[in-house]
């Protein structure tokens, strides 16, 4: 075997060899990173919807002691009347275990259960909270039938004040039962902390004693992110020593943390897998490589090659008129009739080279993505201002706090929307009342030092504010059927863009009403209109379309990514504008009725 033949093979086996342990390497490592995200996304997502639920489940207890509240303080009931209804509500919501009426000083007058305690039991913080006007829950227990529970106060009012309080006692037996149905893969399992740190639900029968004990969990990683507000993914090791894999989101309003656990080598299961895979294909392919080398690299490969290095010689030397043989029937002789081909035309072509160099291309570079976060982060600046002048006690702290945890989401949110914008993310629609929706989402702006509300004064320390906000409805009971953070979102971008349009102050309406639409029929319309500078009719027609903006910063992707939210609720949005007058936003969305 020549020299040439031996080079050639080695050339063959490295030029293989080393593309391919690259790919390899790389292949392996991505197909690793690429497994761990899709378990945490997949997971995070699992995690979000079960503790939704949890957050919906206590919420809707305490709009049904709220309510229970409502018909007894609006209505002159006798004594018995009143422990009669607390009754019936007890028997008709079975996850209310007992419920307490009591007077202002704290004594119990009306209850659920045969025997009348000789006191209120509850804490001097739960009295005191609910006397004041706010709404208490207590730390989760487990009660005397062995089921986790809670205590929610509400108070009781008459003509604005507050004549008692109405207590009742939650069992979270479906907290449980959700938390037991959640399997992720053969061996994965969800598990809720509570704010103060202990273990109330476990997916696993064999921890069902830790439950019990309320055991500390604290100290995990993960569980301490999700208290700061954030879902949390890291990999750890048990008791056992076995290593999982962890992902953390928070409950809303209720500062629990909804966790999922699976053992790592279940999770990366089909990467290792892969990797082997990848491992025996590389291997065969190199040894391939290697007799096609030796078999056929001197008669298909060494002759011609020397063929054609004896002519580029002669090119070298000035000859032109050289020409190569090759028969060999294949590529390699169209090579040498090309190179032939090529000796006579090579001024000709070198020049064709001199002018093709003279050729540029221009790019373009994107704008920063400062603009869209500004707004967020200072709703969480001002948040976090006048939370830190109260008191943990004091009622609003838990205002600050959601308003707190939502303006992350937001944040968490929008990089959403760049990284995934051309990958519509799923929509979890719920039926949402306009009248607590715009409560919900308005409060941020309270804090705004451009914004006031009627029962606002205007003038403030730092100066006036000069941007009306108001939220009319000619129907109380206005519902809405969407996906809460994808609306938020929505009417984020709407409210920023009006407040920006104003500079020197204005009125912003948001306004819900029931209507017909062309191509939907009922539909239920939200409207944001404000009296600021307005758009010319020339940038209306392109606003909706990625990376157009009217501002002098911004990437333009804000109202492109509403439209595309509206649109999934299978609703449509329109704009009415006119310079110096102002802007109408609508959105439309389909009646629930």
């Amino acid at each position: 075997m020549s020299n040439v033949s031996k080079k050639l093979i080695v050339l063959l086996v490295f030029a293989s060899l080393l593309p391919l342990a690259v790919f390899g390497a790389i292949a392996v490592l991505t197909s690793q990173d690429m497994a761990r995200k899709i378990v945490v996304e997949e997971n995070q997502e699992i995690a979000k919807r079960a503790a939704d639920q949890i957050a919906q489940y206590v919420h809707h207890g305490i709009d049904i002691l709220e309510a229970l509240g409502q018909n007894i303080g609006k209505t002159d009931l006798l004594q018995w009347q009143k422990e009669r209804m607390i009754k019936n509500y007890v028997i008709q919501f079975g996850q209310f275990e007992s419920i307490d009426l009591t007077d202002p000083s704290g004594k119990i007058i009306s209850t659920s259960r045969l025997e009348v305690p000789d006191r209120n039991k509850h804490s001097e913080k739960g009295v005191s909270t609910v006397l004041s006007g706010g709404v208490y829950r207590s730390e989760v227990f487990i009660s005397e039938n062995f089921v986790p529970s809670m205590v929610i106060g509400v108070p009781l009012k008459a003509l604005g004040k507050v004549e008692g309080a109405l207590w009742g006692e939650l069992n979270l037996v479906e907290m449980w039962n959700l938390v037991d149905g959640i399997r992720i893969g053969e061996e994965g399992y969800a598990l809720v902390v509570s704010e103060e740190g202990h273990l109330i639900a476990h997916g696993l029968g064999t921890a069902k004693e830790k439950v019990l004990q309320q055991e500390l969990m604290g100290d995990l990683l993960v569980v301490g992110e999700a208290f700061n507000g954030k879902t949390g993914a890291a990999v750890y090791g048990d008791d056992q020593g076995e290593e999982k894999i962890g992902v953390s989101v928070p409950i809303r309003g209720l500062g629990w943390v909804m966790v999922i656990e699976q053992p790592t080598r279940e999770a990366y299961a089909p990467a290792i897998r892969l990797t082997w895979q990848l491992t025996w294909f590389g291997g065969g392919f190199l040894f391939l490589m290697v007799m096609v080398g030796m078999l056929g690299g001197k008669r298909y490969v060494v002759d011609p090659i020397r063929e054609l290095i004896r002519g580029i010689r002669e090119v070298g030397k000035g000859n032109l008129k050289n020409k190569v043989q090759i028969l060999s029937q294949d590529e390699f002789q169209e090579l040498g009739e090309t190179f032939n081909e090529m000796t006579g035309r090579l001024v000709q072509l070198q020049e064709n080279i001199r002018r093709q160099e003279r050729v540029v291309t221009i790019g373009r570079i994107a704008n920063g993505l400062v603009h869209d976060l500004r707004h967020p982060i200072r709703n969480l600046e001002n948040a976090a201002q006048l939370a830190s002048r109260l008191g943990k006690g004091d009622p609003d702290h838990q205002t600050f706090e959601k308003v707190t945890r939502r303006e992350l989401l937001k944040l968490n949110q929008f990089l959403d929307d760049l990284l995934r914008l051309s990958k519509p993310k799923p929509l979890y629609p719920i039926t949402i009342q306009f009248s607590r929706l715009m409560e919900e989402f308005l409060a941020p702006y309270r804090n705004h030092p451009r914004c006031v509300f009627d029962d606002q004064p205007a003038k403030t320390e730092g100066g006036i504010r000069n941007i009306s906000i108001s939220v009319q409805s000619d129907f109380p009971s206005l519902k809405i059927q969407a996906d809460r953070f994808a609306l938020d979102r929505v009417l984020g971008n709407l409210v920023n863009n009006a407040i920006e349009a104003m500079p020197k102050g204005g009125k912003l309406i948001i306004s819900g009403n029931e209507t017909q639409a062309q191509d939907l029929g009922k539909v239920t319309e939200i409207s944001v209109s404000d009296t600021g500078m307005g758009i010319s009719p020339e940038r209306i027609e392109n606003l909706f379309e990625d990376f157009t903006t009217t501002k002098e910063k911004g990437i333009g992707l804000g109202l492109a990514i509403c439209k595309r939210i509206v649109e999934e609720h299978h609703g449509k949005i329109e704009i009415q504008s006119k310079p110096g007058q102002g802007t109408k936003v609508n959105l439309f969305f389909p009646s629930l009725s």
